[in-house]
């Protein structure tokens, strides 16, 4: 926000009526986060006060407090007016914060409209002026409005990326508003992914930084967040206690954005618990709201909503004529979101109706916008190999151009120091050095071409992989949607003979995709370019034993591992390969409790794991079979799988410079092995003599 607000030398009148609204202009400021509603008022009285006054630098800095909210309190395009309005005011005077300030809030508001590259071109703008002042309180904020860009376009990694770099600049800064935004942020990009521990982690942080300042926006933003875990966590009461909670906070401070978004939560957790006259009450105060507010985009929402629970309620007309509605705003907006949500409704009322046709005819719908949307991403994300791999391109150039431009000379001075020798030796040696520069050269001619084929060839392999998981997935989808329509139907008729049939189907199609969602990861693993970082093995551990806690409860499994160590690898690659081999030693198991013990020793400058659990075992003489795709020891029947969980985890181990074996182990059980180099620790440097 703004670093003070005082009058400017140009007014110099000191009346008391300008004193009077520099007061508000301090209150505004001083409210922003506590109460934007009253900040917002106090702002605009001071804005139609000013500009009737003709006080040109108070009608700019009414606006600049009125522009600079996560959550504008007034209409986006109203908002929006006076940030270009005041970033007039301050070109002229050559405000450099304001100007920064001013290019965040535009590229917020950018964002919620939808306009990205506006957005992103904003942030740009804004770095560079912050950086140039050196000021790191926006800076850090400017990252978090900029990851905010990448979440909603589902870039996960770049929106990673600038959160970081945000939390590494409020930290340093020791900016509480920033790292109580940045802790959000992080903790809702984590929750997507389902990491649900880190996303904890950070919710519980972001939520003590809003209550020690006491802010109305995002206290209730982190309250939400850590809600929605506890929902996916099924601990209701938990979650309710966190929504209303942030419910009040919200109706306290007349915001609208968290008061509409945390109604909708709770309707969505009441109907999912089958109590749609609870949820009924909730979403109704939420479209009230939203119409009041003139919040139109928050309306496809609210409506599909209420059809959910009028439908639950047996009222289907009424269920439809709301369906209806958002079907026609989602139309307007071309918002495939909830225009799929709007297909999949429409299914299952008409199921409900007993109009199978219509029924199956949404449900056609549905597949063919979701796989559309699917090909826009799968085009969109070829668009970024492509840039990536010309980028990387130029890279190499510049890099054998410097090469070539270091060889030069290097023979130039090689030449300088011959010139005195005798003329016959200079002349052989240059005509074997000729000699011995076209054999390099048609050398390095055969390995760039060779260089080249791969590069493209790696770019089609992942196209391949892409293209056709999806093209591969589109049928079994279909096949699997009129297997599950067809159950349904034929349940009225008990014939258990056709329902085993049809069973065998549906998992004949799961089992297939599996197979391709596991031979996609490989071929991810195959050609994705490593990144690494220092990864907390035990924490790893935690996770991977919170991913799969249902399958062990299931399968009454155990696992028993000893402290290890932190490496450096791809923290997600890690994951998989010790959730791969955990998995395995309890469903390759007869024992009444299958166990897995995972344990580290050091051996020479590699860490040396072993994973062994007391299951059927594996003979050696399969020991190099096993790794490789699609070899199975075991019917499908007896074990189900893809054979592809083993060459995954070799080709994860090999991307880190280890290696994987079985290792020799008496009968009733397995023991997996493999390595990996241990982190570099830096040597202190010596003191002078």
């Amino acid at each position: 926000m703004l670093a003070a607000c005082s009058p400017s030398a140009d007014r110099g009148k000191g009346d008391a009526d300008t004193n009077a609204l520099v007061k508000k202009l301090v209150d505004a400021k001083d409210l922003s986060e506590s109460s934007p509603l009253k900040s917002s008022e106090l702002a605009l009285e001071v804005l139609t006060e000013a500009e009737s006054i003709g006080y040109s630098d108070l009608a700019a800095d009414a606006k600049l407090i009125l522009c600079t909210y996560t959550t504008p309190p007034l209409a986006i395009d109203s908002t929006l007016a006076f940030c270009l309005e005041a970033m007039t005011y301050f070109e002229q005077i050559e405000a450099q914060r304001e100007r920064g300030i001013l290019l965040n809030s535009i590229g917020i508001l950018h964002d919620i409209k939808g306009e990205k590259e506006v957005a992103v071109e904003s942030f740009k703008d804004a770095e560079d002026i912050f950086l140039a002042l050196g000021d790191l309180e926006w800076l850090g904020q400017v990252y978090n409005n900029w990851g905010v860009v990448h979440v909603t376009d589902n870039s996960l990694e770049a929106a990673t990326r600038l959160y970081l770099k945000a939390l590494e600049v409020n930290e340093a800064s020791g900016n509480k508003r920033g790292l109580m935004a940045t802790r959000s942020n992080l903790g809702r990009l984590y929750y997507k992914q389902r990491l649900f521990e880190q996303a904890v982690e950070h919710a519980e942080k972001g939520v003590r930084l809003a209550k020690e300042m006491q802010s109305a926006t995002w206290l209730p933003l982190s309250l939400n967040l850590i809600a929605d875990i506890y929902n996916k966590r099924a601990q209701i009461p938990e979650a309710l206690s966190a929504y209303e909670e942030a419910l009040a906070i919200a109706t306290k401070n007349g915001d609208d954005y968290n008061l509409i978004f945390t109604l909708n939560r709770l309707a969505r957790l009441y109907l999912s618990n089958d109590e749609p006259e609870k949820a009924l009450s909730y979403i109704q105060r939420s479209l009230d709201r939203a119409i009041t507010a003139g919040k139109r985009k928050d309306l496809e929402e609210i409506y599909l909503i209420i059809g959910q629970c009028r439908a639950k309620t047996g009222q289907f007309q009424v269920a439809k004529s709301y369906i209806d509605t958002a079907y026609t705003l989602a139309q307007g907006d071309r918002d495939y979101k909830y225009l799929l949500r709007a297909y999949q409704q429409y299914g299952d009322l008409y199921y409900d109706l007993g109009n199978y046709k219509l029924s199956i005819s949404f449900q056609k719908r549905f597949q063919a916008l979701q796989d559309s949307i699917n090909n826009l991403e799968n085009s969109e994300l070829i668009s970024r190999l492509e840039q990536e791999f010309k980028r990387k391109e130029q890279e190499q150039q510049i890099f054998e151009l410097k090469e070539k431009s270091s060889q030069q000379y290097l023979f130039l001075v090689l030449l300088s120091g011959l010139i005195g020798m005798i003329v016959v030796i200079a002349g052989g040696l240059f005509f074997y050095y000729r000699k011995i520069r076209k054999f390099n050269e048609e050398l390095e001619s055969k390995v760039q071409e060779r260089t080249e084929a791969l590069k493209q060839s790696n770019i089609q392999l992942e196209r391949f992989a892409y293209i056709a998981s999806h093209d591969l997935k589109t049928p079994l989808r279909t096949i699997s949607s009129f297997l599950s329509l067809i159950k349904r139907r034929i349940k009225q008729y008990n014939n258990p003979e056709l329902e085993d049939l049809l069973s065998f189907a549906s998992n004949g199609a799961k089992q297939m995709n599996n197979l391709i969602e596991d031979v996609l990861e490989f071929s991810k693993v195959s050609t994705a370019e490593m990144k690494k970082e220092t990864v907390e093995l035990n924490q790893t551990i935690r996770s991977v034993l919170y991913n799969i806690d249902d399958f062990l409860r299931e399968n009454n499994g155990y696992v028993e591992t000893y402290k290890l160590p932190e490496v450096q690898g791809n923290g997600g690659y890690l994951h998989q390969l010790f959730q791969n081999l955990i998995v395995n030693g309890v469903k390759y198991n007869e024992a009444e409790q299958p166990k897995v013990v995972i344990s580290c020793q050091t051996q020479g400058k590699n860490y040396r794991f072993c994973i062994e659990d007391n299951g059927i075992g594996i003979d050696l003489v399969y020991q190099d079979t096993v790794f490789e795709m699609f070899k199975r020891l075991h019917t499908a029947a007896e074990y189900e799988g893809t054979g592809i969980g083993l060459a995954l985890c070799k080709k994860i181990v090999e991307q880190h410079d280890g290696e994987i074996w079985l290792e020799d182990s008496n009968p009733g059980g397995t023991i997996f092995c493999f390595t990996l180099p241990q982190a570099e620790i830096p040597q202190p440097t010596p003191p002078l003599a």
